[in-house]
């Protein structure tokens, strides 16, 4: 198991088959689990068995280098959402808010649009900060169930106001 370990350690890329003449029943998951893709028992290999376990056991070895890259590049986007656009969105925020006490009328209504654009997007920027944590770390997502007509509503209102049309929302839902 140690040289299992050390090897992996060594060529992480290299898919890795035990072949143990040893018949311990523990000693193929301890293999695995110390990173081998498969194991086999000598005197019970045939020649479709190996070929076989070589075909499936570099399948996995790729797939699972996959998988260790696109949670690198998840890590990298998530730091980016995470630091990058929030604070640049933050920044937003803040000077937006700013000026808007210094403009009236028709100015100060544009101003408070465009920080109500970027509230909104710090939030998005947050969910999508969290979604890709879960992505990343391969968490599962607990989903509950939702009432979204006040989100519906809000932003009715606000298409209503933003262009002088007469908007109304209707939702339904499967148990009407």
């Amino acid at each position: 198991i140690e040289t299992v370990e050390v090897f992996v350690d060594q060529a992480p890329q290299v898919p890795v088959v035990v072949a143990t003449g040893r018949t311990e029943p523990e000693l193929g998951p301890r293999a695995i689990k110390a990173g081998a893709q498969d194991y086999l028992t000598k005197g019970r290999i045939t020649a479709e068995l190996l070929l076989r376990t070589l075909r499936y056991a570099i399948d996995r070895q790729k797939n699972q280098l996959e998988i260790v890259e696109l949670n690198r590049r998840l890590a990298l986007l998530n730091r980016i959402v995470r630091q990058d656009v929030r604070s640049d969105v933050a920044v937003i925020v803040g000077r937006g808010a700013e000026l808007r006490t210094r403009l009236d009328g028709d100015n100060e209504r544009i101003a408070d649009a465009l920080v109500d654009a970027a509230r909104r997007l710090v939030d998005r920027t947050d969910t999508a900060s969290e979604l890709l944590s879960v992505l990343s770390t391969g968490s599962s997502l607990e989903l509950e169930p939702l009432d979204i007509s006040e989100l519906i509503d809000r932003q009715a209102t606000q298409l209503r106001d933003d262009t002088n049309v007469d908007l109304t929302a209707q939702l339904s839902t499967d148990e009407e």
